[in-house]
């Protein structure tokens, strides 16, 4: 649960347990993208972390995915048909859904992204669509979170 959040920082409650974050980079929702994202560092562990919010048509095609031994396709542990199964429902009844995924970023690909992002942003001509590619490059690979729904 958000608590807080400003320019610099955001405070999150996880299973009642304060947890604050450093804001690295936040990727912008719009129309197009129809997802959001937010880069942030744990400033105990330094681990950073991608967390990305969006319409599951978008997300779900971004997302890891893991099979084990009989073939079932699972997404972080969950049956992907369960994911699935469990948007629908949400719809059926007028919800509006939002998956939620994340993932661990190394410093490496921290730096890769930020100097990307960086020359997109200086181009003139077409430079929304540079800078969504280089969101799009890096919003991959992504874990599972959940599914939260919001009626309309």
């Amino acid at each position: 649960v958000l608590i807080s959040r400003d320019n610099d920082r955001i405070t999150i409650n996880i299973q009642g347990r304060e947890e604050n974050y450093e804001i690295i980079k936040v990727l912008e929702f719009n129309s197009n993208r129809k997802r959001m994202s937010i880069l942030v560092r744990n400033p105990i562990t330094q681990q950073l972390t991608l967390f990305t919010k969006g319409a599951d048509d978008v997300i779900l095609p971004r997302l890891k995915k893991t099979h084990n031994s009989t073939a079932e396709k699972y997404v972080n542990g969950a049956v992907y048909e369960q994911v699935i199964a469990a948007l629908q429902d949400f719809s059926s009844i007028g919800l509006r859904t939002l998956c939620l995924a994340s993932k661990n970023v190394t410093e490496e690909e921290k730096n890769d992204f930020l100097a990307h992002l960086k020359v997109a942003e200086q181009h003139i001509i077409d430079k929304e669509e540079k800078v969504e590619k280089v969101f799009e490059i890096f919003e991959q690979k992504l874990n599972f979170i959940g599914i939260r729904s919001l009626s309309l």
